[in-house]
């Protein structure tokens, strides 16, 4: 079974490079692990899609950035990355940071 953390976020180009360090190292302690981050960019004005791509560039582990344009949490999870779409996916939990 993979793995996947769904990221959504908007306007944290300040923070999401310690969001996506810290998941990896959860991810490193749990070794082995077939596992992704999948970041979705809820309509950001700043650099944060940038900082994810140059990120996931040099990530041991796979990173997808989505794009979901209309701001709104509850859009960004459940835009076309698909967390609804699979077979057995519990709700969203949020962490506040």
């Amino acid at each position: 079974m993979k793995l996947s953390v769904i990221v959504c976020t908007r306007n944290r180009a300040h923070a999401i490079a310690g969001c996506l360090a810290s998941i990896v190292a959860a991810f490193a302690a749990a070794s082995p692990l077939d596992a992704e981050i999948v970041v979705v960019d809820n309509g950001s004005q700043d650099q944060t899609s940038a900082i994810v791509e140059q990120w996931a560039r040099g990530s041991s582990y796979p990173v997808r950035l989505l794009s979901e344009p209309k701001p709104g949490l509850t859009r960004a999870q459940t835009s076309r990355c698909g967390p609804r779409k699979a077979k057995s996916l519990p709700s969203p939990m949020t962490i506040a940071a």
